[in-house]
């Protein structure tokens, strides 16, 4: 929320390229089974953006994590590495495959995965039996590494490679607002095993929904394919090997009619102008420290509420809206205005 209270949005639709061509075409030709051209183009495209020679297309942004952590091997009781800052979609996919999610703090500046915590964590906390990370507190092994660029600001993701690279442990990045972000004069997206994006709504561009998981591993990128397509072996008969999933581009296809990615790839020739915008530094509040003020030896100060934020109390009703407004106002004033602690 502003100072006045309006709300700002994470980012709103914009149509002003070819979507009403290419979706006409789309009814007009009748593809709206599980084949078609547009699908195809929106992969080729997004992956020649990004500078990565695999894409998947998804049936959204939460599936794509969900299958990436799947091929990269996480499975029921392992541990994954998330950022304490992030949407649920982040934690969920972990749970989707049965395993466990292990929060990490957040920095100041990306508002992404601390690297030195990360490497506190891995170094204090963690040995490594038998080829793979293990979290003595827990006795669970860890999987990966799931670092997110947070509405669209890169985490330092070569910090995280770099300590990632240490370990047996997969990073896929969440990159589901990053679409068009930049990291270093590169483009976001390619630098780990895996990386995931979005097309809700309420991202840079949109179909109304889907996703997509970008690879330059092609056995990863056909384990994702085979994942999200039921697991079929076999393309003229119906042999399944192992549990698959209904999360692919056909899903995808069905649900949109081939409209919506039609007006992705629309949105692909406008991708730069819609990005200038948001190319802006992240927020800073006065009060708080700058880059250059944190003590890296102990990792960025934790966040604290203002100490003049008053009491949360919930409200007599059974909603509980009023406890959820004082909390997130809390939360609000804690990220874009609080004091800040060692």
């Amino acid at each position: 929320m502003t100072e006045a209270g309006r709300a700002i949005p994470n980012a709103v639709p914009h149509l002003a390229g070819n979507e009403w061509k290419y979706l006409k075409e789309c009814l007009d030709t009748n593809w709206v089974s599980s084949v078609g051209p547009f699908v195809d183009r929106f992969e080729l495209e997004v992956s020649a953006r990004v500078g990565v020679p695999h894409a998947v297309a998804t049936v959204n942004g939460t599936a794509a994590l969900h299958v990436a952590l799947l091929a990269a091997g996480v499975g029921p009781d392992d541990e994954v590495l998330v950022p304490a800052l992030t949407f649920i979609a982040t934690a969920n996919a972990v749970t989707y495959c049965g395993g466990h999610p292990v929060f990490l703090d957040s920095e100041a500046v990306s508002w992404g995965l601390d690297a030195y915590k990360l490497s506190d964590f891995l170094e204090r906390e963690c040995s490594i039996k038998d080829g793979q990370v293990v979290n003595r507190a827990s006795g669970r092994v860890v999987r990966a590494v799931l670092p997110v660029h947070l509405y669209g600001h890169p985490v330092d993701i070569d910090a995280v490679l770099d300590v990632a690279g240490r370990y047996p442990l997969a990073v896929v990045e969440d990159a589901a607002e990053a679409l068009g972000a930049r990291y270093k004069g590169g483009a976001v997206g390619c630098h780990g095993l895996a990386s995931c994006l979005s097309f809700n709504g309420n991202k840079i561009i949109t179909t109304g929904g889907g996703g997509m998981v970008l690879t330059r591993d092609p056995k990863l990128a056909a384990r994702v394919r085979a994942l999200t397509t039921q697991a079929r072996t076999d393309a003229l008969e119906y042999i399944h090997e192992e549990t698959g999933y209904n999360l692919s581009r056909a899903a995808w296809r069905r649900v949109r009619r081939h409209g919506g990615h039609g007006g992705a790839v629309g949105a692909l020739h406008v991708l730069d102008d819609l990005r200038a915008p948001r190319s802006e530094p992240l927020p800073r509040c006065a009060r708080a420290p700058a880059p250059a003020q944190l003590q890296r030896d102990r990792g960025p100060p934790a966040l604290a509420p203002p100490a003049s934020a008053a009491p949360l109390r919930g409200d007599t009703g059974l909603s509980g809206r009023g406890r959820r407004e004082a909390l997130r106002a809390g939360v609000v004033a804690a990220v874009l205005g609080g004091n800040h602690r060692g």
